[in-house]
């Protein structure tokens, strides 16, 4: 790699980290000229929302990839941001101040596995999410009992989340079995990797429930080990 390759590839991680840490800025229906749901991957709230601004009922994408398909960098709405995104000439474009710092950026494929139902019904795009890079998140639950405790961590918002998002996307709780066939539905399309989480239940039931996932991930993909991990 020379010298030029690895200095854009340091300018795409530092674009990328400052839009992690500060958001960008865009119109929220700027997502109109894309086929969210049908040919482009939209945001399933399964958890709890990065986002400083509610959106109910407009959807979003959940990352954006950068011009050479280096990263995925996931978007967090933040109309205060420097840094903004803006349709132009049929392409988007990430802007820093007035300077364009990423040009024709795109967005991840749908994977087919969301078109999917599980055996009771359940749509699997809300039980295992495509995170990128080939991972799955599974949230159990998009709710913690933190909240009636008085508890809330000051970092997550997913009992608001929830009250915004879940009725309106179809989003629950969730059963080992409905995990294990998501989890074996897309690692037939060549996912690798899957992450376990949720908020916190009752005596700490979750615990348990990461060895029940497990089960089921192993009688559905017929995988005795896979690459996972308990969050």
């Amino acid at each position: 790699m020379t010298e030029a390759e690895k200095r854009k590839l340091r300018d795409e991680i530092y674009l990328k980290n400052r839009i992690l840490a500060e958001g960008i800025a865009f119109e929220p229906d700027i997502f109109r000229h894309l086929a969210l749901g049908v040919e482009y991957t939209e945001r399933v709230h399964c958890m709890f929302s990065r986002d400083k601004h509610w959106h109910s009922g407009v959807e979003f994408p959940d990352y954006f990839l950068t011009p050479e398909g280096n990263y995925w960098v996931r978007i967090h709405w933040n109309t205060d941001s420097p840094l903004s995104l803006r349709y132009e000439d049929g392409q988007y474009n990430v802007y820093d101040g007035g300077k364009a710092v990423f040009e024709k950026v795109g967005f991840p494929r749908r994977p087919a596995y969301y078109r999917l139902n599980t055996s009771d019904g359940t749509a699997m795009r809300t039980v295992a999410v495509d995170a990128g890079y080939g991972a799955l998140i599974v949230a159990y639950s998009n709710e913690c009992s933190l909240k009636d405790k008085g508890l809330d961590c000051l970092f997550c918002n997913i009992n608001a989340t929830k009250a915004a998002y879940g009725e309106a996307q179809g989003i629950g709780w969730k059963t080992p079995r409905q995990a294990g066939e998501s989890v074996a539905a897309a690692y037939r399309e060549g996912f690798d990797h899957v992450t376990v989480s949720g908020g916190f239940i009752a005596e700490r039931r979750e615990l348990e429930y990461y060895l029940d996932v497990a089960e089921a991930v192993r009688e559905h993909t017929g995988l005795e080990d896979f690459n996972g991990t308990a969050d």
